[in-house]
């Protein structure tokens, strides 16, 4: 339960098309809100029906993640009030739902906004964060929502959007790359080297296709 003055933040995903989430979608919303319940507790809006596909995201996001957390606690059913004052008492809102985006920017409400459906490049969008009194949680919205857009539009670019996410099958645990991604997103496909698995593959098995390029760097 909460504490009467313990500060805490919301995740609300919309559940319109929950079922048609793809794994990378749901994988980002969890990872995100995950990283920053370092800072603060996170309730996670949900009905029941969806509880099970979220457990089996969470334990592939948790795999590789540092267990630094203040918790996720489930919010399931809770009625239209109930939402309501969770929504409203929150420092901050994370959320792919537009209609709650609207009632965070109508309140000048610090909130996270996670575009899955428009096609933008900066599908991950912040509002109002000058009013959160946390500046370390400020900046790391920021910087890890940066990141993330940037990754997103790289593994689009190279058509691995599918696996972004997919914690238990990595394409790489380290990339040096010869420029800087956050200037200019086709930056992240300029790679001076990476490791895999702990090996260093040559960088002809980096240009080819990934299950030819896993092939080589497998017979390492």
């Amino acid at each position: 339960m909460l504490g009467s003055n313990e500060p805490y933040a919301v995740i609300a995903l919309d559940e319109r098309d929950f079922g048609q989430h793809r794994r990378h979608e749901l994988s980002i919303s969890l990872t995100l809100a995950f990283l920053l319940s370092a800072r603060l507790r996170f309730h996670f809006l949900m009905s029941d029906d969806v509880s099970r596909e979220v457990d089996r995201a969470f334990d592939k996001v948790l795999k590789d993640l540092p267990l630094e957390s203040k918790g996720i606690a489930y919010r399931k059913d809770l009625r239209c009030y109930g939402k309501i004052c969770l929504l409203e008492g929150a420092k901050l809102v994370v959320t792919s739902d537009p209609q709650i985006q609207k009632r965070m920017d109508a309140g000048s409400s610090p909130n996270i906004f996670l575009d899955f459906k428009s096609g933008r490049s900066k599908f991950i969008r912040w509002g109002f964060l000058e009013n959160l009194e946390d500046d370390i949680l400020k900046q790391q919205i920021i910087v890890y929502s940066k990141l993330i857009n940037t990754v997103r539009d790289a593994a689009q670019s190279s058509g691995l959007l599918d696996r972004l996410g997919a914690i238990e099958r990595k394409i790489a645990e380290l990339s040096l790359l010869e420029a800087d991604p956050s200037e200019k997103v086709e930056s992240a496909r300029r790679i001076a080297v990476a490791a895999v698995g702990g090996k260093l593959p040559p960088m002809e098995a980096l240009k080819k296709p990934p299950a030819d390029a896993e092939a080589t760097i497998a017979n390492r």
